[in-house]
Formats: structure tokens, sequence, C-alpha cells
């Protein structure tokens, strides 16, 4: 009867501890946000402008990123900055959570998400993002006809933890002739 009792108890079990690791999605992800970069897209030139999407992955254990609806930038992030080190302002701005750091002149591009935060119990975040990149600008030698820019690229969280940093393929753009 012991030993009934014993098969019935640790069957019972493995079927608790199975049934609760089939309810476990929290996953351990750390609360700063984690990237990497996947790809870029084709990129849309109108004669004056270059426009892109660059896809990364986001990961983020208390998933507080992005820009809550209705909040609004202190500073005005028109086009791009260029003195990335000394005028912090609008990178230090909550309401941009995307920075793009040009290689060929460390002018930079602020972008917003949207908010991202889950609404139930379990807050971690992964997945892919999109960041459409408008109205970029060759900056060419001699008169080229193309340019190309390769992006370093970080986000923040609302709570101001750094991503790491990805560095996006080349990207092809158009110059206006």
């Amino acid at each position: 009867m012991h030993s009934l009792q014993t098969r019935i108890m640790a069957v019972s079990l493995s079927l608790l501890l199975g049934l609760a690791s089939c309810y476990d999605n929290d996953p351990n992800y750390p609360p700063e946000p984690e990237i990497s970069f996947l790809n870029v897209g084709e990129v849309s030139f109108d004669g004056v402008d270059n426009d892109v999407t660059i896809y990364i992955t986001l990961q983020d254990g208390d998933g507080d990123v992005g820009t809550p609806e209705g909040d609004s930038p202190s500073c005005r992030a028109d086009g791009n900055f260029c003195d990335y080190t000394t005028d912090t302002a609008c990178i230090n701005d909550p309401f941009y959570d995307v920075v793009l750091i040009d290689q060929r002149d460390s002018c930079y591009v602020l972008l917003n998400l949207p908010n991202l935060t889950p609404s139930g119990d379990i807050k971690a975040i992964s997945g892919e993002v999109d960041l459409f990149v408008n109205g970029l600008t060759c900056k060419p030698l001699f008169g080229q006809a193309q340019d190309t820019v390769v992006f370093d690229v970080y986000i923040k969280d609302r709570s101001g933890n750094l991503s790491n940093v990805v560095t996006t393929a080349p990207i092809v753009l158009g110059c206006p002739q």
C-alpha cells in the first residue's frame, strides 16, 4: 500500500510540475533593453531625401520601452543633430527612445517608439522592432550619385537603462543630381 501511495504522489507531483512549467511564461530577461541587428529594408529615394526601415530585435525584462501615449518632446528633434558629445538635451529627452549615430560624422537621428509595455502581469517583452528613418541626406564627396551610411543604434527605456549598441549594415543612399 505504501508503494501505491508513493507512486500516486510521484505521478501527481510530476503532473503539477509539468503544468506549472506550462504556465510559467515569465521570461528571465534583464531590465536593460537588449537589441540585435537583423537587416535593412529597401531604400526609397525621392530625388532629394532617402527613407529606410532598419529591423532589430528587442528584449526587455520589465517592458518599460516606448513613449506613453500623450507624452511630447521637450526638445525639437527635426533633422540630424551633429554635436553628439556636448549637445545632449535631445538625447536625454525621455520622449526619444532610439538613437541612431551616423558613423560618417557622428550626427544623430532620434526616434520614439510607441508604448510597448504589456498590460498583463508579465511585463517582459521580446520581438522585432521596425525603425522607420526618413529624410536621410546624402553627404557625397566630389558629386557622387550615391553615398553609404552605417548607423550605431541603441535604445533607452523609461527607467533610463541603455541597451547595447548594434551597428547596421551599410545603407546606400541616393544623392540629388
